[in-house]
Parts: structure tokens; sequence; C-alpha cells
């Protein structure tokens, strides 16, 4: 069973992302697409809506992402401390 898994590990290791063809999405989108994460994700329970592009620039589109889902992150945080009235006082 254990070498079963090993196994298929290995085969896991090779696969590959296909090359970028064209234009790749880069920071820009990248921050779009993770600013609207959560309402891509709602969308995705009905219609084909993908959160995340690919193929993509790679590491710069993932810092865009990371860093536009960290901010709408932050804002739905902050719109919710202050409806319910600030910060502990």
């Amino acid at each position: 069973m254990t070498t079963a898994l090993v196994a298929s590990l290995f085969l896991v290791a090779c696969a590959g992302q296909p090359a970028a063809a064209g234009h790749a999405p880069g920071l820009l989108i990248g921050f779009f697409h993770g600013f609207t994460a959560i309402l891509s994700l709602i969308g995705s329970l009905f219609l084909q809506i993908r959160i995340y592009e690919f193929p993509n620039g790679g590491f710069w589109y993932d810092f865009g992402f990371v860093a536009g889902f960290s901010t709408s992150l932050l804002a739905l945080f902050l719109a919710f401390v202050a409806r319910i009235g600030g910060m502990v006082t």
C-alpha cells in the first residue's frame, strides 16, 4: 500500500503546467481576481466561473491574487467593525 502511495506521489510530481499562449495575466489581473475571489466563489456555485486564471503569468499573478484577496478580507473586516460600532473600547 505504501509503495503504491509513494509511486503515485512520484508520478504526480512529474506533472507540469502547460506554457501560456500569448499574453498571460500578471500582477494587476491577479490582484483583481483576488479582490473578487469571494464573489467569484459564490458565482461559481451557479455559473461556469473560475476564481483563478489558468494558465497565468506565474509568481506575479500569484502575488497579485494573494494581495487582492488579503485586501478584500481586510475591507470586509473593517466594514464589519464599523457596523458593530468600532473597535473594542
